[in-house]
């Protein structure tokens, strides 16, 4: 019969010491890891580029850009436009003159289309709760839900949406400066493919400059940055 010396009793009390410092360490590792992928999900990023603080399935984004072609169809709690033309603008049974003055147009619970480019609004036609021109409310028998539109191109000088603006894809080629979650990564691209999914957020152009302010759900820069981010 074998003999268990003190050393011997020593010995085994510190292995199981170790294995159970073992087993603490694994669970309490399986644990941290389930909460992290719990609570910040998938995120990926291939490029030169270390983005950091990605919040839940929302990139922070502020871009100064070139002005794309859009064509935007929702509803909308703030539309601000400041332009002139030869075109008429048609609230209810109500029709206002664009071409005297540098018109600035307010329009609330706007829902309908506003498509434009760099230089004009080309479609726009909807129906709109609260209309104020050049400062004076217009009014209107339907009451709220107006039918409001342009006749013809209305050239404008500045484009303002806010509270809200969504942007399921943008897609194509332009130059600036992109700011990701609140400037920790800061990105210039020259004559570059941008691609943005799911904007959400204030839009604003002025000066001939395009700014996107809220959050994406990705984004692929195509050229000499060559840049891609997934949440």
């Amino acid at each position: 019969m074998e003999e268990y010396t003190k050393e011997d009793s020593i010995g085994f009390d510190k292995h199981k010491t170790k294995m159970k410092l073992l087993v603490f360490a694994s669970f309490f590792g399986i644990l941290i890891l389930l909460i992290y992928t719990s609570f910040v999900g998938n995120f990926s990023f291939t490029g030169g580029t270390i983005v950091e603080n990605i919040s839940i399935n929302k990139i922070k984004i502020n871009a100064d850009l070139t002005i794309p072609q859009l064509e935007l169809d929702d509803e909308f709690n703030s539309i601000k436009i400041k332009g002139n033309s030869n075109s008429f603008l048609y609230v209810g049974n109500q029709k206002f003159d664009l071409s005297d003055f540098n018109n600035y147009i307010i329009l609330e619970n706007y829902e309908g289309k506003i498509y434009f480019n760099n230089e004009n609004i080309f479609k726009f036609n909807g129906k709109v709760n609260n209309t104020i021109i050049n400062g004076i409310p217009v009014t209107s028998k339907s009451g709220k839900n107006t039918k409001i539109y342009f006749d013809e191109n209305f050239s404008y000088s500045s484009l303002e949406i806010r509270n809200m603006a969504f942007i399921k894809k943008l897609d194509y080629t332009t130059s600036g400066k992109i700011s990701l979650n609140n400037g920790k990564n800061v990105l210039d691209i020259n004559d570059e493919e941008l691609i943005i999914d799911r904007f959400q957020g204030d839009l604003k152009i002025s000066r001939r400059k395009l700014n996107l302010d809220g959050y994406i759900a990705g984004l692929k820069i195509v050229g000499d940055s060559d840049i891609s981010i997934v949440v």
